[in-house]
């Protein structure tokens, strides 16, 4: 199971889209020996934020106190190069997955293209694996096939995710639907021409992975209550318990066997090969509390994408 732990709210970036922005306050506090009691339910733990090499401390308790566990922090990358030393110690434990959109999209969230990159290279330099994360809204979609070469350069593949869920111009839609379809065409036509596998832009794969919160994901906030995933810690009603309850076992299994009945039949019939579902992506949103409310403009998305890589795979095939 994954845990994912929230070092601390604070972050030093101000990201546009960032569903932290509101609570950007607050540092991880538990008690030692209960924190390490839960943690030993778990076989793998994410560090995330806020900005979490803010409590670069906390991480080296833990990762010190269970060195055989999987570990991965999710940094926005700016403060790698004051901290290597430090991360260095922790070659061979981490998977550092770093924060950036892409030249262009990156360069307006607060930090910059070349200290990200400076970022990646000193984490190569020092052995520390890493990888990329990567978001765009639907302003940027006109930017994606920018951020992909961008990416592609520095030797990794392009997979953003759509981020669907903050407020954007609905008005404006059917523009950000075309700038996409240009994007994506344009991102195939490159695959294609410079005969790459197509899923160096992860869209254009076979991947309908449902999310695991609740059942194999939890995530602790910084007072070290439970929910089941990140993005969930900011719905007080989708609290599942505290690391300090005493019947915390009982209350993580009832949690596996409600999340484990949640029903997607909207997805049925959908041949899309790839999808991103994020069932808590809609919750509260307009008044609802569907943990199985579809997002519309996420569906048209991947549909969309969907028909190029069809497209792209045929074209492929036939050379």
């Amino acid at each position: 199971m994954l845990l994912d732990i929230t070092c601390t709210n604070n972050c030093n970036l101000h990201c546009s889209y960032c569903s932290e922005g509101q609570h950007r306050k607050g540092v991880f506090k538990a008690d030692r020996d209960t924190l390490f009691e839960f943690i030993k339910k778990f076989d793998s733990i994410g560090f995330w934020g806020g900005e979490p090499l803010l409590n670069l401390k906390l991480i080296e308790d833990i990762t010190s106190e269970f060195p055989d566990l999987k570990y991965m922090i999710y940094t926005n990358g700016t403060l790698i190069k004051r901290y290597i030393k430090r991360l260095k110690a922790l070659k061979g434990k981490i998977l550092v997955q770093v924060s950036y959109d892409g030249s262009g999209i990156n360069d307006l969230r607060g930090s910059t293209s070349e200290g990200i990159k400076e970022a990646l290279r000193l984490l190569k330099d020092a052995g520390i694996e890493s990888t990329i994360k990567s978001t765009v809204t639907p302003e940027r979609f006109g930017d994606l096939y920018d951020a992909f070469l961008d990416i592609l350069s520095i030797g990794s593949g392009y997979f953003p995710t759509p981020d669907c869920f903050h407020t954007y111009d609905a008005d404006k839609w059917s523009e950000y639907y075309t700038a996409l379809k240009t994007s994506l065409l344009k991102i195939a036509r490159y695959i294609k021409e410079h005969n790459l596998s197509p899923d160096v832009f992860r869209w254009f794969t076979a991947d309908k992975s449902i999310c695991g919160l609740g059942k194999n994901y939890f995530t602790l906030d910084v007072k070290a209550d439970v929910y089941p995933c990140h993005s969930a810690i900011y719905h007080p009603d989708l609290r599942i318990g505290s690391i300090y309850d005493v019947d915390i076992d009982q209350k993580l299994k009832a949690s596996k066997e409600q999340y484990s009945a949640l029903s997607f039949s909207d997805c049925d019939g959908c041949d899309a090969a790839f999808c991103l579902r994020c069932p808590v992506g809609m919750y509260g949103r307009n008044g609802s509390k569907d943990l199985s409310a579809v997002n519309q403009d996420m569906c048209r998305v991947f549909k969309l994408s969907d028909k190029i890589y069809r497209a792209l795979m045929q074209a492929k095939a036939q050379g």
